[in-house]
Order: C-alpha cells, then structure tokens, then sequence
C-alpha cells in the first residue's frame, strides 16, 4: 500500500488543478458580477445573448481553461453553441 500512494504520478493531480481552475473562473465571475452591480438573480434574469453576460463569458475563455459547457452554464447563457454564436456577434462588434 504504501508504494502505490508513493508512486503517484502528475496525473493524480489533475482534479486539484482543475479545482483551482474552477475557483479562479467562479472569483472572476464574482468579480464582474460585484463591478456590474448584479446579483446571482440579475445573472439569471438577463437574456442569454446579453453583450454584458459575452463580456464575461469572452473574459474567463482568455483567462481560464473552463470549457464553452461550463461557462455557458455558469452564466446561464443556454447550450454552449448559443455562447459561442453570442461570442462571435460580440467580437464581430468591438
């Protein structure tokens, strides 16, 4: 037993770094959440193609490695294809 908890190897930490990539992705939303004066509800309530909603969501795709699934279902933007439609129409404007 104690060589099989020795040998562990780089890959064994894989659930650790995606934990810490999905707590840096949750305090980025927090962040922006807090800086647009929103609550979790406000997130809710707004359309999923909201440009402010883009905004963040165009943020923690070049700042973390959370997937189109993940960040179109924290932000309440609907399917992941929704989002990256959403995207584009965002960068198209600025």
């Amino acid at each position: 037993m104690a060589r099989v908890t020795e040998r562990r190897g780089a890959c064994h930490y894989l659930g650790e770094s995606q934990e810490v990539e999905v707590q840096k992705a949750e305090r980025m939303v927090r962040e922006q959440l807090t800086r647009r004066g929103w609550t979790e509800a406000e997130l809710k309530h707004r359309t999923k193609a909201d440009r402010h909603k883009a905004r963040i969501a165009l943020r923690l795709r070049q700042q973390t490695t959370m997937t189109m699934e993940w960040i179109s279902r924290r932000l309440h933007m609907g399917t992941a294809n929704t989002l990256k439609n959403t995207l584009r129409l965002v960068e198209s404007r600025d």
